[in-house]
């Protein structure tokens, strides 16, 4: 199992272990029969939680793909698993990685400066397998 398929696992867990606790700390005002009661996550923590959650539940597919399809096509496992631990992982310049909110918080910063670099890395991979492709 590579890198990024590791990844691939940790975040399926992540979006769904960061309902645990709100779930945990909410134990009597939790009912099972009615999962997704709005007022339950409608403040606070929960609300949150269940942010986080929306988000991994958002972003998974596209990552699932893109690291799925890239090792199906070849592209070279070190760039893959950069790119995954970097998706799941990175924080903006001035952000400590220690105590930033991590990526699929609903506090998350995002530092957008970043995207003309990420294009131009998708872009030199893209080149690469187009060139070898050719012969």
């Amino acid at each position: 199992m590579t890198i990024a398929e590791l990844c691939l696992l940790g975040m399926v867990l992540l979006t769904y272990l960061v309902l645990g606790p709100a779930k945990f700390a909410g134990l009597r005002e939790f009912d099972n029969s009615y999962p997704r009661d709005p007022a339950f996550y409608s403040r606070g923590p929960r609300a949150r939680a269940l942010g986080a959650h929306q988000n991994g539940l958002e972003a998974f597919p596209l990552f699932a793909a893109a690291v799925l399809l890239a090792e199906l096509h070849g592209a070279p496992q070190h760039m893959i698993d950069g790119l995954a631990l970097a998706f799941l992982g990175a924080t903006p310049k001035d952000a400590d990685p220690r105590t930033a909110d991590f990526n699929h918080s609903a506090h998350a910063v995002f530092d957008d400066s970043v995207l003309p670099r990420g294009a131009a890395v998708l872009a030199e991979l893209a080149r690469a397998r187009l060139a070898a492709a050719r012969g």
